[in-house]
């Protein structure tokens, strides 16, 4: 009789246990609260927000986006009208941030080079943040 009640009893504790939330562990040396990017990247994504906030009256700017790039040239490979970039390798980043719903681009060295390129994100974009634009000129 009491192999009866025993295994209906383990049932039931199973059941119960069962519906408890497991609780999770990050790995080992992992950061959950850390930026999916390379620690070394950081500066340059700093950089980067402060120059768009220059740029537009937004105050909350969200990183969409970096990651490690070989540019072809010393322009990184977005030359404005007219400007003479040197033939080179030059490894950095491709930041894209995120606001007032519009994403914009930047690209950088692996130092402190960090230049918007409007030739990457398209020109519905640039439009859109152009109210934006004026309205931080205008301040």
């Amino acid at each position: 009789m009491k192999s009866t009640t025993i295994v209906p009893v383990m049932l039931l504790a199973l059941v119960l246990l069962s519906c408890g939330q497991v609780p999770t562990v990050p790995a080992p040396g992992v950061n959950p609260t850390a930026p999916a990017w390379p620690a070394e990247a950081q500066p340059l994504v700093d950089l980067a927000r402060a120059e768009l906030s220059k740029v537009i009256a937004a105050t909350d700017i969200e990183v969409v986006k970096v990651e490690a790039v070989q540019w072809r040239d010393g322009c990184l490979e977005c030359a404005r009208a007219g400007e003479m970039c040197t033939d080179a390798i030059v490894p950095g980043y491709r930041i894209v941030l995120r606001a007032a719903d519009v994403e914009f681009e930047y690209r950088t060295d692996q130092k402190q080079t960090v230049r918007p390129c409007p030739a990457a994100t398209s020109a519905a974009d640039w439009g859109k943040a152009q109210p934006l634009v004026q309205k931080a000129v205008a301040t």
